[in-house]
């Protein structure tokens, strides 16, 4: 393989496809890059709150909870967190959600430029991420975890078919 070759090698790219499997690869992919902005926005804010601002938040969130629902589980957490806010790990929180947004955006970014090798990375970075969510899942029995799994599983398999239905070269 010649040097001019190889860019056009790793740049190939595969061509875009219509049908209802594609038009939910790219609402899934959306859905992820929106996922992605949001966790790096709130890492940054994360990054940029001091811990005492962040612990009068999780409070007032958790009394304007207790209006409506005084005993239930979310506001029993929201007070549970704001009581034991560990403002020592505010700054790894902010670091794995800014690096976690950021690489979804990375992935959900190559995805729609449809480079080829970008899908079999997309696929072991969801891997990473189901892998994570069910260690954290085991720690803590979030069924919130659980649900993101499968959305990760989800879009996985759309991946798979999108990378598998593409034209061979």
């Amino acid at each position: 393989m010649t040097d001019r070759a190889r860019p056009r090698a790793i740049a190939r790219r595969i061509e875009a496809r219509k049908g209802w499997w594609h038009w939910l690869f790219e609402g899934g992919i959306t859905l992820k890059g929106l996922m992605g902005l949001t966790e790096l926005v709130a890492g940054a804010a994360l990054l940029a709150a001091p811990p005492t601002r962040v612990h009068d938040l999780i409070e007032a969130a958790a009394r304007w909870h207790l209006i409506a629902d005084r005993h239930g589980p979310l506001s029993r957490q929201l007070l549970h967190a704001a009581e034991n806010w560990p403002a020592a790990s505010q700054h790894f929180y902010a670091l794995y959600l800014v690096l976690h947004g950021g690489l979804k955006l990375v992935m959900v970014g190559l995805l729609w430029a449809r480079f080829a090798w970008a899908y079999p990375a997309a696929i072991a970075i969801q891997c990473f991420f189901i892998a994570f969510e069910g260690h954290r899942w085991m720690h803590t029995g979030n069924p919130v975890l659980l649900g993101l799994a499968a959305l990760d599983l989800a879009i996985i398999g759309l991946i798979w078919h999108e990378w598998r239905a593409r034209p061979q070269p």
